[in-house]
C-alpha cells in the first residue's frame, strides 16, 4: 500500500522526527558523498504522481490536479543546495527585478503592489496602457534540460553543484499512484521536477531572461510563470512597438523551447481614451479581456477593487455556509477558529492591493463576518462591535488598517526586497525648510492625486496613517492587543515618534 503523503521510498516525516538522533549522522555522510560526487541515488530522482480533485465531473481526468510526491530525504539536501545556490543568486543580483515568485521577501503583494503603482499613476496623469498578459502552454512540464543546465552554467554555477544539477535532472522516473495501485515507471525527459525543492528556482533561472525580449516594453512584472507586459500607448506608433514586443517574446518562446498557449493571452485596455489596437501573436489575434486574475487578485479594465470584492465575498460565503451546515453547535472557540482558518483568507488575500474604499464595496466583505459572527453560539442580543470584543477579533475593515501599515513598515525599512521610493517618498530627503512634517525621518510625502482610483491606492490612502502612526497604533491596540512579530515591530517603529505604550 503506498502513503498519499510519502514518496516512493516510503520515508515519512514522522520516521525522520522520531529517529532524528539515529539518522543524523548516516544522512550527513550520503549528503556529502552525494555532492563530491555528483551523483543523486535513483530513490530521490522518482516520484509518485496523485490525482487531487479540483472541480467539475469526478469522471473527467482533465478535473483532477496531478500533485508529485519525491522522497522527503532527497528534498532535505535540494533544501541544502537551494540556499546555496539562492544566496549565489541574490548576492550577485543574477535575477532580475521584474520576478517576485519563489524569491525570500518578495510576494503575490509585492509583485502587484508595482504593477498597480505604475497603472493607477499613469490612469491619474491621463495616459493609456495596454497589459499582454501571457500564458505558457505547461511551463513547468516543457523546460528543456540542456538549455536549462547552459543557462545554469551562464550564472557561473560549476564544478560539483553543476554536476549534482544535471545528475538530478537526468534519468528521472513518475508513475501515477491511485488508491494502492501503481503504473509503470515512464522517464521524464523535459520540465523541471514538480514536487522538489529545487524545481521552482529552475525555472525561475530559465525564465529570467524572458525581460531582454521584452525591452521595449515599460514594464515587465513576473510571478514564477504568471506574465504581464505593459506599455503606454499614445498612438499608432506605440501599437507597432507594442507588436514588435510581443513578436519578440513568440521568437524567445521558440529559441527556447517553451512556446505560449495563444488562446490563452490576453490584452486588458487600460485607461478613457485608449484606442484598443487589436495585437497578434504568432498571427493568432489576441483576445482582449475587461478582467483577469492576476495571481489570485482580479483585476478589472477600470482598476476598481469591485468586482474582486464581490468574487471574494461569494467565495467566503459558501465556504462558510459549508462549516455552518457541517457544525450545528456553533462554539466560540472551535467555531471561530474554522472561520478563521478557512473563510476570513478569502476576505484578505493580498488586501492591501485590493483595499475596498466605496461603501457598497466594505459593506459586501464585513457582511461575510458579522454573518460568521451572528452564527457563533451565546452571544445574541449584543451589536457586532461588543461581540467581536467578547471573542478578541477586530472589524475586517480595522484588520485592514493594520495589514496597510505592516506592509509599509515591510517597504520602508527592506524586510520586503523592494524599493521604497516606488511607493513612497521621505519628507527629510525632499524638504527645503524645517516643519513638523520634516521633524521626523519617518515621514512621507503626500502627492496630489486627481483621480479616485489613485487617491484610494496604497501608495496614497497610507500615507496619512503612517505619517500619524502612534496615534493609529493605539487606536487599533484599542481593540486587539499585537500578537505577532511584524506587529511587535510596527509598535517599535512608532517608538521613533517618542510613543510609549
Amino acid at each position: 500500500m503506498f502513503s498519499n503523503s510519502t514518496g516512493p521510498d516510503g520515508i515519512s516525516v514522522n520516521i525522520l522526527q522520531k529517529l532524528e538522533n539515529e539518522v543524523t549522522k548516516p544522512l550527513k555522510l550520503i549528503f556529502l558523498k552525494s555532492i563530491s560526487s555528483g551523483e543523486v541515488p535513483q530513490d530521490w530522482k522518482d516520484a509518485n504522481v496523485i490525482p487531487i480533485f479540483k472541480k467539475g465531473g469526478k469522471s473527467n481526468p482533465g478535473n483532477y490536479r496531478p500533485i508529485s510526491l519525491t522522497s522527503i530525504v532527497g528534498k532535505l539536501l535540494e533544501t541544502l543546495i537551494k540556499e546555496t545556490l539562492m544566496d549565489h543568486l541574490l548576492k550577485n543580483e543574477l535575477i532580475r527585478n521584474s520576478q517576485h515568485g519563489f524569491l525570500p521577501n518578495k510576494s503575490c503583494a509585492t509583485n502587484l503592489l508595482e504593477f498597480l503603482e505604475y497603472l493607477t499613476k499613469s490612469v491619474d496623469e491621463g495616459n493609456s496602457i495596454d497589459i499582454l498578459y501571457l500564458d505558457f502552454a505547461k511551463a513547468f512540464d516543457k523546460v528543456p534540460h540542456k538549455r536549462l543546465l547552459a543557462k545554469i552554467k551562464a550564472l557561473n554555477i560549476n564544478g560539483n553543484l553543476l554536476k549534482w544539477i544535471e545528475n538530478w535532472l537526468t534519468g528521472r522516473r513518475q508513475r501515477v499512484v491511485i488508491n494502492g495501485k501503481a503504473s509503470n515507471w515512464k522517464l521524464v525527459l523535459s520540465g523541471v521536477p514538480q514536487g522538489s525543492v529545487l524545481g521552482p528556482i529552475c525555472f525561475i533561472i530559465f525564465i529570467n531572461d524572458l525581460d531582454l525580449a521584452a525591452i521595449l516594453s515599460d514594464m515587465k512584472k513576473k510571478f514564477a510563470d504568471d506574465t504581464k507586459i505593459l506599455k503606454q500607448i499614445r498612438g499608432q506608433q506605440d501599437q507597432q512597438i507594442f507588436q514588435e514586443c510581443i513578436e519578440s517574446l513568440v521568437k524567445w518562446s521558440k529559441d527556447w523551447g517553451m512556446e505560449f498557449n495563444n488562446k490563452k493571452c490576453k490584452i486588458m485596455h487600460i485607461g478613457k481614451n485608449n484606442p484598443k489596437f487589436e495585437y497578434k501573436m504568432d498571427n493568432d489575434t489576441l483576445d482582449s479581456t475587461s478582467i483577469e486574475k492576476d495571481i489570485g487578485v482580479h483585476i478589472t479594465s477600470d482598476l476598481k477593487p469591485t468586482k474582486h470584492c464581490e468574487i471574494a465575498a461569494n467565495k467566503a460565503r459558501a465556504v462558510l455556509g459549508q462549516i455552518s451546515k457541517s457544525f450545528h453547535f456553533r462554539d466560540r472557540k472551535v467555531f471561530v477558529r474554522l472561520y478563521k482558518t478557512y473563510v476570513r483568507p478569502h476576505l484578505e488575500f493580498s488586501v492591501s492591493v485590493w483595499n475596498p474604499y466605496s461603501v457598497q464595496d466594505i459593506r459586501t466583505i464585513e457582511n461575510i463576518q458579522i454573518r460568521a459572527v451572528n452564527m457563533v453560539s451565546g452571544l445574541t442580543g449584543k451589536s457586532y462591535s461588543e461581540k467581536l470584543s467578547e471573542i478578541g477579533m477586530m472589524s475586517l475593515k480595522t484588520r485592514r488598517k493594520r495589514f496597510d501599515l505592516i506592509q509599509v513598515f515591510k517597504i520602508i525599512n527592506g524586510i520586503d526586497r523592494v524599493k521604497h521610493e516606488t511607493w513612497f517618498k521621505k519628507s527629510a530627503d525632499f524638504a527645503t525648510r524645517s516643519t513638523r512634517l520634516t521633524a521626523n525621518e519617518n515621514n512621507l510625502l503626500k502627492p496630489m492625486a486627481k483621480t479616485e482610483i489613485r487617491r484610494n491606492f496604497f501608495s496614497h490612502r497610507t500615507i496619512d496613517m503612517w505619517n500619524n502612526l502612534p496615534a493609529e497604533i493605539k487606536e487599533i491596540k484599542k481593540i486587539s492587543p499585537f500578537k505577532t512579530r511584524l506587529d511587535k515591530h510596527l509598535f517599535t517603529s512608532a517608538a521613533a515618534y517618542e510613543f510609549e505604550e
